[in-house]
């Protein structure tokens, strides 16, 4: 994933969550868990390139 506007967070299952800006690169592990999306401070967009299936897992909640 490379985000490519504004700011947001990204978590794998049993990690802490990272916060993450434009110009950051994630990269994940085959069959990892884990969740991504904008923080309240406005809009986040990414390219995300996948290899593989896509498996979607439970809608997450904001943090706190």
């Amino acid at each position: 994933m490379f985000v490519v506007e504004g700011e947001g967070w990204v978590q794998a299952r049993h990690a802490d969550p990272q916060r993450i800006n434009v110009g950051d690169a994630v990269l994940t592990q085959p069959n990892e868990e884990h969740w991504h999306g904008a923080g309240r401070g406005g809009p986040f967009a990414h390219v995300v390139v996948n290899i593989g299936e896509t498996r979607w897992l439970e809608e997450s909640p904001p943090p706190d």
